[in-house]
């Protein structure tokens, strides 16, 4: 007898997911952000302006977190852990 795998997944999570990361893209590119990173000219990452690198950055950030699913889990799990951290340490 074989075995099927099905995957179940959450009606909508795709949909969720543009949307959580529509918004981290709005906020992450809003001008005040970048006038930050565009005013710094003596910082120059492999040398690009910082502004460019920082907007390559986030690009790849988003086209990541939307590709890939499980970079969210990792994402999650990497900042939940490190706010169990933090906890314990003050605690």
């Amino acid at each position: 007898m074989a075995t099927e795998r099905i995957k179940v997944t959450a009606k909508g999570s795709g949909r969720a997911r543009m949307l959580v990361a529509a918004l981290i893209g709005a906020l992450m590119l809003n001008p005040p952000l970048l006038e930050i990173f565009s005013g710094v000219t003596a910082i120059r990452p492999l040398g690009w302006p910082l502004v460019i690198f920082y907007i390559n950055l986030i690009w790849l950030l988003l086209i990541l977190l939307v590709v890939y699913p499980k970079a969210w889990r990792l994402l999650r799990h990497a900042w939940r852990s490190r706010l169990r951290a933090l906890r314990k340490g003050r605690g």
